[in-house]
């Protein structure tokens, strides 16, 4: 058995790993400690896999998803170089050598007192390639995997040829600073968001702007001849410990910076906020693009994996497959650092296969792991409104009477995405409905609408989809253009601005699927968005749904064992 651990730096996660190469289970830190992005050593989550699983951890070998003391040399190394031994940022690097992963030996051996079979450090990189080994889809080798972060280890970008189950071999790489991962976080600083958490909320706010930037974004961060290059000048995240950005970026754009404590579309400058995030996006992606192509001259290989936090850019990937030389895209559903504990696990894996040729072992699930839970304490205290055997019915009763529902059903998903397991639903036909969902009870920004999720026959009714991404709908990791010959779509809560959603399919036999199936039409799209409130991490467990539920004065919480009024 292989356990991959992530943390640290983002959201801390543990995978386990069987002997066959199934990925058995995947835990989130904060799910347990209710301290959102919970970065720290993942204790309760390693320690419920362990009593969960009944392991003996002699047996195990554990994976850390990086090169601890590589990952805080290059750091260290580039500050003192760049900018002196007595900078703010190397005497900070010095300060907090024991708060990185540095410590990760130490963390472990707390938890499982030197009790383990072995342990292994993975590249950073390489772990977030390895993060799709789970998933098959019909992808045969070879596979260019296309690694694009931040940074980690000593690498911002990276990309690997996949030639058989273990012949993998690095074919380009981008170091230290030149990332364009830093280079979107930098803009989501200067629009006034938070870095490694608001990403998203530039690529919701481009599609608002126009295209008035591009030039001079460009001259930020390019890709030419097999290189991608970062211009400093412009940056300030290897220096500063408060700015990803310098003061030469505000007089780029001729833009003052977004310090403004109200919602970036109640600014005043908020038209050329939009501008700046769509020209960001457009920079970013056709980079992306320009590296993508140099990839197919290379290997003339046209299939591809997409990961790293980079990857969840769903914008961005519906661009890409547009790319004629592209005959299969797939992007994991948690493709961040979170997920890279997946791919930890999977380097223990093969590096424990003999036979170079095995079978690649896949399953394709999206909700890994089991959750079971008592419910009497709950029929003791609310009402029962149906068992499970009518679950199906009640839930479309509820759904036709314009309810909102929270989903606390079966295993908890990967990815930061929530697929239908940890959700709130309710009927997308509904449009002020689904603002109340949105706005007033998530307090999501009216600019980024939640998305929709219905059966494949809807999708093909209603969307442009395309086939070598296809498999990105059904975690979210692609947006879908709205047909151009519908006359009256009715479900424009879902829609963004630009006529694209962020659509997820889901297969019949899931609930959500069998309550599309089974409500003769009356229910086509569901609004669906995270269970959570707030700032809350999503919802783990009956007693978080409840708390949840209270806050956001939300009424029926679905189980897998009936629906319950709370």
């Amino acid at each position: 058995m292989f356990i991959g651990i992530s943390s640290y730096f983002h959201e801390s996660t543990v995978s386990l790993i069987d002997e066959n190469g199934n990925l058995t289970d995947f835990q989130r830190e904060d799910w347990h400690s209710r301290v959102k992005g919970d970065k720290s050593f993942p204790r309760l989550a390693l320690l419920k896999i362990i009593k969960e699983h009944n392991l003996d951890t002699k047996n195990i070998t554990f994976v850390f998803y990086e090169k601890p003391l590589r990952s805080w040399l290059t750091i260290a190394k580039h500050s003192v170089q760049s900018h002196g031994l007595f900078s703010k940022m190397s005497i900070n690097n010095f300060k907090n050598f024991w708060k990185s992963s540095i410590s990760f030996y130490f963390d472990l051996n707390a938890v499982i007192n030197g009790s383990y079979k072995d342990i292994f450090y993975s590249d950073h990189h390489l772990s977030h390639a390895l993060s799709n080994y789970q998933y098959d889809f019909g992808f045969d080798f070879p596979i260019v995997s296309v690694v694009l972060d931040g940074y980690g280890d000593s690498l911002c970008a990276s990309a690997y040829l996949f030639d058989s189950t273990k012949k993998i071999s690095e074919i380009w790489t981008s170091k230290y600073p030149n990332s364009l991962g830093l280079f979107y976080s930098a803009i989501t600083d200067f629009l006034g968001f938070p870095i490694n958490d608001a990403e998203f909320k530039v690529m919701g706010l481009s599609s608002f702007g126009k295209p008035n930037y591009v030039s001079q974004l460009r001259k930020m961060i390019s890709f030419d001849n097999g290189k991608l290059e970062i211009n400093m000048k412009y940056f300030d995240f290897d220096k500063s410990l408060i700015n990803s950005y310098s003061k030469e970026l505000e007089n780029l754009v001729n833009v003052p910076v977004n310090i403004s404590p109200l919602p970036i579309n109640k600014t005043s400058h908020f038209n050329e906020y939009a501008d700046i995030a769509c020209s960001a996006q457009i920079v970013l992606t056709e980079n992306i693009i320009k590296l993508f192509e140099y990839l197919y001259d290379k290997t003339k290989v046209k299939k591809f994996h997409l990961t790293g936090g980079v990857a969840l850019n769903c914008k961005m990937i519906e661009s890409l497959s547009a790319l004629p030389f592209i005959d299969n895209l797939f992007v994991p559903p948690s493709p961040g650092d979170s997920g890279a504990s997946i791919g930890a696990g999977y380097f223990g894996y093969l590096n424990s296969i003999e036979n170079t040729n095995s079978q690649k072992q896949t399953s394709n699930n999206l909700f890994p792991g089991n959750f079971s839970q008592d419910t009497n304490f709950m029929d003791e205290i609310f009402v029962k409104l149906c068992g499970k055997n009518d679950l199906v019915n009640e839930i479309i009763k509820l759904l036709l009477k314009e309810e909102i529902l929270a989903f606390c059903v079966g295993n908890i998903e990967t990815g930061p995405r929530s697929l239908g397991n940890r959700s709130l639903i309710c009927n997308a036909a509904n449009n002020d409905l689904v603002k109340k969902l949105s706005v007033n009870l998530k307090g999501r920004d009216e600019y980024v609408p939640v998305a929709p999720v219905m059966l494949i026959e809807t999708a093909r009714k209603f969307y442009e989809l395309r086939d070598n991404i296809f498999q990105c709908y059904y975690s979210m990791s692609a947006t879908a253009q709205l047909k151009s010959t519908l006359k009256d779509f009715k479900y424009k809560g879902i829609v963004h601005i630009d006529n694209t959603s962020r659509i997820q399919i889901c297969h019949d036999n899931t609930l959500i699927g069998k309550i599309l199936s089974n409500s003769n039409k009356k229910l086509e799209i569901l609004a669906n968005t995270s269970f959570n409130f707030s700032n809350d991490p999503v919802s783990y467990s009956y007693e978080d749904s409840i708390l949840s539920m209270k806050k956001m004065n939300i009424n029926y919480l679905i189980t897998d064992n009936g629906i319950y009024k709370i």
